[in-house]
């Protein structure tokens, strides 16, 4: 599964939060932050169950 969300500087907080929700919710996921294409910054959740993963040597634990 992957999340990507999409947001500009006044919506940062919002932002944050919902990434530290998502992050609680599934703590395996891994988190990726990107300011590359201004004016918007970006935040890439991925996450894959144990039974699903077939990288399994990329999971944080």
């Amino acid at each position: 599964m992957k999340v990507k969300i999409s947001y500009t500087a006044s919506e940062a907080k919002k932002a944050d939060a919902l990434a530290a929700d998502i992050k609680k919710r599934l703590p395996n996921a891994n988190v990726k932050r990107s300011d590359r294409h201004p004016p918007y910054r970006h935040i890439y959740i991925s996450y894959c169950s144990e039974n699903t993963c077939f990288f399994k040597e990329n999971v944080v634990k």
